[in-house]
């Protein structure tokens, strides 16, 4: 998963818990919004710390 579907799934649990009575079910759809929201600023932080492995010259070593 990437960050837009954490972000997606966190406003499907909003939307959720505006449509129910329960207050109870209510803090708990929020509460996993607010997880989901967790996720997807870890998700957008980690893609910011990949590492990419230098290319490859003809002789076979690791360029500069």
């Amino acid at each position: 998963m990437d960050k837009i579907e954490y972000r997606r799934l966190a406003a499907e649990c909003v939307h959720r818990a505006a449509g129910t009575a329960d207050f109870q079910f209510k803090a708990i759809l929020i509460d996993i919004a607010g997880a989901w929201l967790k996720l997807a600023d870890l998700a957008e932080k980690n893609t910011d710390l990949l590492y990419e492995t230098p290319s490859q010259s003809r002789t076979g070593t690791a360029a500069p």
